[in-house]
């Protein structure tokens, strides 16, 4: 992930707690770079766990130290 023009620090699996704050538009945007639909993401949040699938990433930028998450269907 990138951020502010830099590469970000990977900071592993998020937590559930993480992603549950993610609202407005950072939830907005989180879910367009990961081609998820809107409609599905109470689901894939009520069954996330961390290490698991779907995993979600958490980066935070070098620059201005927001937290970006990252989604991985494997």
């Amino acid at each position: 992930q990138c951020h502010c023009g830099e590469p970000c620090e990977f900071h592993g699996d998020a937590e559930k707690k993480d992603i549950e704050m993610l609202s407005g538009f950072k939830l907005e945007s989180f879910l367009n770079t990961n081609m998820v639909k809107p409609e599905y993401w109470a689901d894939i949040l009520k069954h996330y766990k961390k290490s698991g699938n779907p995993a979600v990433y958490k980066f935070k930028c070098i620059k201005c130290g927001e937290f970006i998450f990252s989604m991985d269907f494997t």
